[in-house]
């Protein structure tokens, strides 16, 4: 395999899993947004059940990403490197606030019991919401930045 075609192959994955990362932060954040509505029973419940699942499988679905991209900035060439670095340090961002901010949040949440969540639950909540929709941004700007990388290839 040429090495054009090592770069469009990786360029593409890279693509594929920042814009997977991307649709589903939007998707989480959406559904989270419309769950303000539940009582604290309901939202606590539903906040663990996701959290249990997203806690097994999210990792590597965020790590990829960053790897493919910092593996095009040494792939690269010209302008379309920078742009594969820029998308990198989004998605590195993106960890961070993850690792950072949401995810003591969400040990918090784990921690309460449906029902006898604490007076501020509502506060819990609407924080990690924020927080989401901060990353979130973060890996829509990563994925437009990567798309528009692989189109300088």
């Amino acid at each position: 395999m040429s090495s054009i075609a090592v770069l469009r192959t990786v360029a593409i994955f890279s693509v594929f899993a920042v814009g997977l990362i991307a649709g589903q932060m939007l998707a989480i954040g959406i559904a989270n947004y419309a769950a303000r509505g539940l009582s604290e029973t309901s939202w606590t419940l539903r906040f663990q059940l996701e959290n249990d699942l997203f806690a097994k499988t999210m990792p590597p679905f965020l790590i990829a990403p960053a790897i493919g991209l910092l593996a095009l900035f040494f792939l690269a060439h010209d302008h379309s490197r920078w742009m594969f670095a820029a998308a990198a340090v989004l998605i590195l961002i993106v960890l961070a606030i993850t690792m950072a901010i949401n995810v003591p949040i969400n040990r918090q949440v784990q921690s309460w019991t449906a029902g006898a969540a604490p007076s501020t639950w509502m506060f819990t909540r609407d924080r990690w919401l924020r927080f989401h929709l901060a990353r979130t941004v973060v890996g829509l700007m990563s994925f437009a930045i990567t798309a528009i990388g692989l189109t300088s290839l």
